[in-house]
This record gives C-alpha cells, structure tokens and sequence, in this order.
C-alpha cells in the first residue's frame, strides 16, 4: 500500500511557473576587466563603456537580448540594461510635474552577466533571466568593466559616449579596490560628453513681427522654439511651442520669448517673455517637471534645455542635460570631480529669446571601505541664457539632478544638486525667466555593504513531508534587520524582514498545493541581494482522515487505529484512500492550485490509484 502511494506520489511533476531573475549579487565586481588596472594619463580622455540599443521588447524571464551592435560584448562580460526613456503614458504637453517614476519603467536598471554572444543574430545572451521587462527602441545595454583599481591622472577624465537618442550618456564601472581620481569622472552635458537628453534647437522666423499671434503649448516650429528632450520618446525633435513635456523643457513662442529650463531632480525655470514690442507676454518655454525616484533603482539624464525663439540673431539653442555616472568601489581618494552638470544655454542675439539651461544628471557612487575623498561632486543644472538686447525673454535656469553617494566617512567629498540661473536681458534684469530648483542628494548612512550574508532554511526541512498546506517557514543566518525574500518554486512568495539575531518565519495565508515543492531565501539591503540559499525541497501530502489514522497513508505500522481491519469507513466508492475525507484522487478530482505558482501534472495517476484502491470487502455466502 505505502509502495503503491509513493508511486502515486512521484508521479506527479512539479512544473514551475516562474523562473527567478538573477538579483543584484555583483558587488565590486570581479576585477576581471582587460586590464585589470585602469590608468587614464594625465590630460588624456578615455570611454570605458561599449553600448547597444535594445531591438526587440524584453520580457521577465528572458535570456537573450537582441541588439543593435554587438562590438564590444565578451562572454562573462557584466552589463547593465537601462530603460533611458519612453514614459508610458506620455504626460500632455504643459503638464507640470513632478513625475512619480519610481514604479515605471522608464529610468529603470539591472546588472546581469553575458554567457555568450551571437554574431549571426546579434543577440547578448544571459547567464540568468532578466529580472524586469524593457520596451524597445527606448533601453539600452552598457558594458560595464570591472576593474581592480583605477587610476585618473590631472586633468584627465574618464566620460561616456554622447547620447544620440538611442545610446550613450552613461559611464559606469565597478572597482575591488581604490579610485585615484585627480582628473574628472564627467557626464556632463556640455563638452564632448554631451551626455544628457538633447537641448532644443534654435530656428530662424525671418517673417515680420506680428504681435500677439503665438501663445500656444504646440506650435509649428517657425511660431515657438523647440522643445528639449526628455523622458517622453515621440516628441524630440519634432515638437515646439512653450509646452514642457515631461522633463523636457517648453521653448519660447513668438516674438523672442525664451526657453524653459530642463527638469530632472528639481523642475526648470521658465524662460522670458516675449518681445517688448509684442506686449511682454508671458509665453516663455516652461520649465521640465521634476522627475522623482530613488537612484538605488532608477537612472535618469537630466531634462533638455528648450530654445528661445529667434528672428533675425543667430539663435539661441537650450542646454544639454546632464547625464549618469554609476560608480560603486572600495574607496574614492585624490583631488578630482565627478560631475553630471547640465550644460549651460548660449547667448542669444539682439532678436532672439534665449535658451533654457539642461537639467542635472544622475551620479550614483557607493564606496565599501574607508573615507571618501574629492572635490566635488555635482549635478548642478545649467543656466539660462541671456539675451543681447532688452525686451527680449532670457532663458529659464535648469532644475538640479539626483545624487545617491554612499561612505563610511563623506566629510572630504561635498555633493550637491544645485538649480541653474536664470538668464538676463541687456539691463540685467531676468524679464520673467526663473531659475531652476533645486535637485535632490540622498545620502546613505554607513558604508556600502556590497555582499550580504546567505540566509538558510530551516523549515521545512530538506527531504521533508508534511500533510499541512500551510507549513511554517523559517530560518536563519541572515544579516540582522535586512529583507528576507523566500522563494518558492523559483518565484518570489514574500519579503519580510530578519530580526537582531538574523533569524525570519512566515506562515502561508493560503494552502501550497500538493505535490514536491523548493523553497529558498535570499537576503536584500539597500537593493544589493545574496545569492539565494541552497534549495529545501519538502513535499506536500495527502491528509489521511481515515477512523484511527494518524495521519498515515494506510493501516500500516504506526497507524494509531484498525483503518484497514475491516470495512472502508467511508463511501467505497467516493475515490477516497482508506475512507477518509483526504483530497479524492479519481471521484473528486485534485486541486492543482499552488502558492507558488507550480502546476502538478498527474502523470500514470489513474493507474497508480487502481493499483491501491481497494473495494469494499464482503463477507464469505
């Protein structure tokens, strides 16, 4: 009988329903770069990352990444795929702000490892699944070396590929041991960097003035100035008028009205009014709305500047936003900067609205041991342009960035968001532009902490059966007061946290189905993960409810009653082992819902149950 049910038993296949993304286990990294030690020269300039924009949209669960380019991609390469922009939906034009983006995609990163790289298909295939979905056209994959110690001589500096709408504007790598930095780490939005989402661009209205006529949020190009780019995807480079969209900053309607200022961790300023002549109105670009996260999981680069309108100067385009940096290392120390500024507007003629300044980037730096040390750090915005004559609309200012810096001691290293001026006008005055605001800095308190202790299961025990739906969970070994992820059947079944002791416990609020199931744990601080534990496996059984039975299959030894001595207690013939009220195989059917997401398959079922079903014994005529 017991033989029979454990044919039964295993014949039953678990199938998951999920697979587990590889989580945040890198740390350091592994000091595998090629080589290993970067040294920048003095006065020399160096791009340390290879990028490729995402072709294809990308699902939880997938393993290869189509790609635009594959030059550059090793296997065992660490990447980082970055969702730079697409905001779904798309804000209407003059909407404001803030834009709450920390549960949408845009902005939106993780590191994962390459097992290989197919030529043929332009495919990077992963060692692990991807934790999170990214829309094509919009993400982007980086390389991201992994050194064992850097080295950036005076005046030197170490800067990312511009952003071309696609790819680029980030420089990221991770370092074992120190940074010497005497030089720049730069990914700002002037230069040749040009890191940042793109500024708008000046156009020429060479009709005669005409007061009043432009006032719109959407203009046709000749009647506002450009707008600058941001995080919505369709409306660079085609859009104008004084109408911010999203990050991306409004630019000046007719006649001489100037550009708005890029958003990003504080909102742009809006530019000036329009030209003296034309009644001083207010139709000056408005600002790009501030875009609000955390950068332990969201990247973003700073709002473009938007362009003042022009009609007979040169023009006056917006600035560049800054763009990222994302640094995590021993320690930092030397006389260097780290910067992802927004780029400054450029003056406009004596017929032309100036431009608004580019919005700070993003600088992420977290340091494991020791003091930091530098210069500075910043992601500051850039200024508003000013114009040559008065009566014409200065630029808006741009809003600041996003820092998230990280060490044991920061007292020798100041960071700082700050909000670019506004423009001014001949006299000086700012004639209705405003400057940008401020941007946000998050320190963390204590050093980076870049592995975490692997918790471990106690129950259910490995090899374990148990006839309760809802058996206990526990374990230990976890650092104290971190998050615990346990994990069943590869997917995430809770997140709760460990106590002092590193120990955690969760019950199920609902039954697990029957059938072999795994649980694992994983621990979680500040968006860096251990890997997750050896798996327990431990299945869920039958509940035997057979008169006398204790919980046993049949009446085998250890029953506690004579279940099997005589007639089945129950209804014969109601599918029921030993009579009991237990799950009923052939009459009843089997609910095959799971917690965890599983799927039990009954493979040979039928069969197993004839071999063990008995019937009704009758006595002898």
């Amino acid at each position: 009988m017991k033989r029979a049910m454990a044919i039964a038993v295993m014949a039953m296949v678990l199938i998951p329903a999920g697979t587990s993304g590889e989580p945040d286990t890198f740390g350091l990294g592994t000091g595998r770069a090629l080589p290993p030690n970067l040294v920048v020269p003095a006065s020399t300039s160096r791009v340390v990352n290879n990028y490729a924009g995402v072709t294809a949209p990308l699902s939880a669960g997938d393993l290869a990444i189509p790609v635009s380019t594959i030059a550059g991609f090793l296997p065992s390469d660490l990447v980082m795929v970055l969702q730079t922009t697409g905001i779904v939906p798309e804000p209407s034009s003059g909407q404001p702000g803030p834009f709450n983006v920390g549960t949408d995609p845009v902005g939106r990163w993780e590191l994962a490892r390459l097992d290989s790289v197919n030529a043929g298909t332009f495919q990077l295939l992963l060692t692990a699944p991807l934790i999170y979905f990214y829309a094509m056209n919009v993400a982007q994959v980086i390389r991201v070396p992994e050194y064992q110690s850097v080295v950036i001589g005076t005046g030197a500096s170490v800067m990312p590929a511009p952003w071309d709408g696609s790819t680029g504007g980030v420089v990221a790598f991770l370092v074992q041991g120190n940074i010497n930095n005497n030089g720049q780490i730069n990914a700002n939005g002037a230069g040749p960097s040009s890191a940042g989402f793109r500024a708008g661009q000046a156009i020429r209205d060479a009709r005669p003035r005409d007061a009043g006529i432009c006032s719109a949020l959407d203009e046709l190009p000749v009647d506002g100035g450009q707008k600058g780019e941001g995080i919505a995807s369709t409306r660079y480079p085609t859009g104008s008028g004084r109408g911010n969209v999203a990050n991306g900053a409004g630019g000046g309607d007719c006649f001489n009205a100037g550009g708005g200022g890029g958003g990003n961790g504080g909102s742009g300023g809006n530019g000036g009014f329009s030209w003296i002549g034309d009644g001083s109105r207010n139709v000056g670009g408005l600002g790009g709305g501030a875009l609000s996260f955390s950068a332990l999981t969201r990247l973003a680069l700073g709002g473009g500047g938007g362009a003042g309108h022009s009609t007979g100067g040169p023009g006056s385009n917006g600035g560049r936003g800054g763009g990222i940096v994302f640094i995590r290392a021993s320690r930092m120390i030397g006389s260097g900067m780290v910067a992802a500024n927004g780029q400054s507007a450029s003056s406009g003629g004596i017929d032309d609205g100036a431009g608004g300044g580019g919005a700070g980037g993003t600088i992420y730096l977290r340091f494991a041991d020791g003091g930091v040390v530098c210069n500075s750090v910043t992601a500051n915005g850039g200024d508003g342009g000013s114009s040559a004559a008065g009566g014409r609309g200065p630029g808006g200012g741009g809003g600041g960035g996003h820092v998230l810096i990280q060490g044991a001691d920061l007292s020798g290293c100041m960071a700082s968001a700050l909000s670019g001026k506004a423009g001014s006008q001949a006299d000086g005055g700012a004639y209705g532009a405003d400057a940008g605001l401020l941007g946000a800095v998050e320190t963390r308190p204590g050093p980076f902490r870049p592995t975490l202790s692997q918790p471990t299961i106690v129950t259910p025990a490995d090899g374990s059966s148990t006839s309760n739906p809802r058996p206990p969970i526990s374990g230990g070994g976890a650092d104290a007061n971190v998050t615990v992820i346990l994990l069943l059947d590869g997917s995430e079944l809770v997140r709760i946290s460990s106590d002092p002791a590193g120990n955690f416990s969760f019950t199920p609020a609902t039954d697990i189905s029957l059938g072999i199931h795994q649980i694992q744990a994983a621990a979680e601080f500040e968006a860096v993960q251990s890997p997750p534990s050896l798996p327990n496996s431990f299945t869920i059984i039958v509940a035997d409810g057979g008169a006398g039975d204790a919980g046993n299959l049949d009446g085998g030894p250890g029953d506690a009653g004579p279940s099997d001595a005589g007639p089945d207690a129950g209804n014969p013939d109601a599918g029921n082992i030993d009579g009991g009220s237990g799950l009923d195989f052939i009459g009843g059917g089997c609910n095959c819902q799971s917690v965890g997401g599983g799927v039990l398959v009954p493979v040979l079922l039928i069969s197993a149950m004839v071999v063990i079903r008995r019937r009704k014994r009758r006595p002898s005529q």
